[in-house]
């Protein structure tokens, strides 16, 4: 299963990552490239004039997985085989180097290039100049002083919904502070948390002191709060906002559609879940397909809510479809 998806990815060259597309774009504020595999950039010189294939490589992807998952799926035998080449190689010390404490080859790597390279980053993390799920704050301008917005994510770095309005934040560069909270699975949450978000429901974002949930809001009230007429995140033009509106609606038709796939079994004699799965990622390809003017949902040269809308989720369908079904 493995090797098709990697042959998928080889027949697309935009389809990197799923992630990387949205976030290849992420700023770093003077500071070095952010490491985010994709392959856009080189593709793009190749790429059919007339004809948008960001997103839509995507969706792609996501329906070459239904499509194996219909041919039978992973059998337990390809199942075992990709886990044991998942697990980790044992490594075999170097001689002279068996006997020795971590410290004393934490120390020798720090005398290496890799090493130094890890030291740095872990110094931009850590002051905040590059995007990354252990950083404390995020600074964009050249101020130090305390970000208006504190953003409130899961622990484990990995809610979809706190994701979008992370890469919201990065796209309009606005400065942040990130609190880490525990999902519902994975822990208690704190009781100052608490006394905030009575909920507790995660996103929550906090504006000059005011908090709010729900990740969608969130993004709208972020965009009219740090406006940027070169930069709309959800157009002004009637006609280009009811488009936009209709896309955020398929999106919810999808994520619909793809729970039904993982979590219902199909009718005996009917089917319709993977059907109607296919069908709703077809929507969105064709969707895609109509703008002719960026690899984007709407017709900027950057994405927008409409995007980090779908992104995070659709990263989560390819790798379900694969391995689920």
């Amino acid at each position: 299963m493995a090797a098709h998806l990697v042959d998928a990815s080889r027949a697309m060259p935009t389809a990197a990552f799923v992630v990387a597309p949205a976030l290849s774009w992420m700023p770093s504020n003077g500071q070095r490239p952010i490491a985010v595999p994709s392959r856009r950039a080189a593709a793009r010189e190749d790429r059919p004039q007339g004809r948008s294939h960001g997103q839509a490589a995507v969706v792609a992807l996501a329906l070459s997985s239904i499509a194996l998952a219909r041919q039978g799926g992973m059998g337990s035998a390809s199942r075992r085989r990709r886990q044991a080449a998942c697990r980790p190689a044992t490594v075999v010390a170097a001689s002279g180097t068996r006997d020795r404490s971590w410290e004393a080859l934490s120390e020798d790597l720090k005398e290496r290039p890799e090493g130094r390279r890890l030291l740095a980053a872990e110094k931009d993390i850590k002051e905040g100049t590059i995007p990354h799920t252990d950083a404390k704050v995020r600074y964009f301008s050249e101020s130090r002083e305390k970000p208006r917005v504190v953003l409130y994510r899961d622990t484990a770095a990995w809610c979809p919904y706190c994701q979008k309005v992370w890469l919201l934040l990065e796209a309009k560069q606005v400065d942040y502070i990130t609190e880490k909270v525990n999902m519902r699975s994975y822990g208690e949450k704190t009781d100052a948390f608490m006394r905030k978000v009575p909920r507790g429901i995660l996103p929550a974002v906090e504006i000059d002191g005011k908090i709010m949930t729900e990740s969608l809001e969130i993004m709208f009230t972020l965009d009219k709060t740090f406006q940027d007429e070169n930069k709309p995140m959800f157009p002004t033009d009637p006609a280009e906002r009811s488009n936009a509106v209709k896309f955020l609606e398929l999106e919810r038709a999808v994520f619909g559609s793809w729970c039904n796939f993982l979590f219902r079994p199909e009718i005996p004699f009917i089917g319709g879940n993977s059907a109607d799965f296919t069908a709703a990622l077809q929507q969105v390809e064709k969707a895609l397909e109509r703008n002719t003017e960026s690899p984007w949902f709407l017709p900027y040269q950057h994405p927008t809510i409409v995007d980090m809308q779908y992104v995070s989720h659709v990263e989560r369908m390819v790798a379900s479809a694969h391995y689920y079904k």
